[in-house]
């Protein structure tokens, strides 16, 4: 996007971090009132002391730096994580194209190590710092500059060493309580469980890498651009389906709310999608195309992964 979009606009750092900011803020913002209010009604679990902090509040705008007080939605930390980047983006691609290969190489292969180090000291897996999972972005920085197309075989061993480290994790009981079964995370008493992580994240960059070289069709599009409100909204239907559960009833009750969680949460996706997200997204394209032809220079942004 910075490469074919931005780079070469009057005001290309200006354009490039309110797009962003653009595509995130709309939904994140009513999903996270939706759920104060059903905090404050008792209806969901939550902090209380968040809604009553005005702290927490004026720092959400920004949505960069928006859980370093505490999170309403536990997933909106990669979201916090993912605005940070973007400030840092058109500076580091700037870097990235006065590189060549081997430079690329030793850029991707100092971030990952880095984000390895403070993944195996103090920083937990949820924690909304940059410099943590900075290396995930590089990496696919330099894969798009160097214009790798992973081989169909690679995509394939990709796919198998995924589902090969998903398995060990289940087989071995250190990892097994990684799987949320019962609603509470006991990731902190999992020994290797970073190294899983890590692990999973490597293996997987073929298959990721190949996604972007793939056409996509409207049904594609549009569960693509699902998945944005989908990963905000179902915390609430699972905070639910946690608070109904009873290991000690049968299992077709237990199923029965599961099942109910899921459909929610789908649902509740769907709504947010076609009332909020995708009027948003016009919105922006709209802006942006009005300023075509001003001194601005920002370009109308053409379709973009429609993942935030």
């Amino acid at each position: 996007m910075w490469r074919q979009k931005y780079a070469a606009q009057a005001s290309p750092y200006a354009g490039f971090l309110l797009s962003r900011w653009w595509r995130i803020a709309p939904l994140f913002f009513a999903v996270h009132l939706l759920a104060a209010g059903l905090i404050a009604m008792g209806v969901a679990g939550g902090s209380q002391t968040l809604l009553n902090d005005p702290v927490w509040w004026l720092t959400q705008p920004a949505v960069a730096g928006s859980t370093q007080f505490g999170r309403l939605l536990p997933p909106a930390w990669s979201l916090d994580v993912e605005m940070q980047f973007y400030f840092l983006a058109p500076l580091l691609m700037a870097g990235m194209l006065t590189l060549k290969t081997r430079g690329l190489a030793l850029l991707a292969l100092g971030a990952t190590a880095w984000g390895i180090l403070r993944l195996l000291g103090p920083a937990s897996l949820e924690t909304p710092l940059l410099d943590v999972f900075l290396w995930l972005f590089v990496i696919g920085a330099v894969c798009d500059q160097a214009g790798w197309k992973p081989r169909r075989r690679t995509v394939a061993a990709s796919i198998g060493l995924m589902a090969s480290v998903l398995l060990a994790m289940l087989a071995i009981p250190t990892s097994r309580p990684l799987i949320w079964r019962h609603g509470a995370s006991t990731a902190e008493t999992v020994i290797g469980g970073e190294w899983l992580f890590l692990v999973l994240c490597l293996v997987s960059i073929p298959i990721a890498i190949s996604t972007v070289h793939r056409s996509s069709g409207s049904w594609d599009r549009w569960l693509g651009d699902l998945s944005y409100p989908l990963y905000l909204f179902h915390w609430l239907p699972r905070d639910w389906y946690y608070r109904q559960v009873d290991w000690a009833q049968p299992a077709w009750w237990n199923g029965g709310l599961l099942l109910t969680n899921f459909a929610a949460s789908i649902l509740g996706a769907i709504v947010l999608l076609h009332l909020i997200d995708r009027p948003a997204q016009r919105a922006r394209a709209a802006w942006f195309k009005s300023k075509q032809s001003r001194p601005m220079g920002i370009h109308t942004p053409q379709t973009e992964n429609s993942s935030p």
